[in-house]
């Protein structure tokens, strides 16, 4: 047979689930496979590789990269989730810092008692010095 794998060439191996399985597919050989659980996918197509390619490199030295259906598009998803959440998070930050300022415009520049300001804002005394003091 021919060598299809080098020694440190990663083989691209596509799985996804299947009721309880995980099936695998290997392109490069164009066979299929299965494992009980996803961890087991690298080494289940790593031993049919080994197998198939007698003339290649030994089992232990194949790399196997497991592409999972569905990943990019997950991937996709998620990066988007985080990219809401650190936006999310900025918007917290700027609205924490105004809301400091107006307590800081109503105690300190007019002069406003605590009780005073809380009711102007419609908060608690206990928020206002809160806010007051990480100012």
């Amino acid at each position: 047979m021919s060598t299809m794998a080098e020694a440190g060439t990663a083989v691209d191996v596509l799985a996804r689930r299947e009721g309880r399985w995980w099936v695998f597919e290997i392109p490069s050989l164009d066979v299929t496979g299965q494992a009980a659980d996803l961890s087991s996918v690298a080494d289940e197509a790593r031993g049919i590789i080994a197998a198939w390619d007698t003339d290649g490199p030994r089992e232990e030295d194949i790399r196997v990269r497991v592409r999972l259906d569905g990943e990019s598009e997950a991937r996709r998803i998620w990066e988007e989730g985080e990219a809401d959440e650190a936006e999310a998070r900025k918007v917290l930050e700027r609205s924490a810092a105004r809301k400091r300022e107006a307590v800081a415009l109503l105690r300190h520049e007019k002069g406003y008692s605590a009780a005073q300001a809380a009711q102007v804002l419609g908060v608690s005394r206990q928020r206002i010095y809160q806010l007051g003091a990480s100012a």
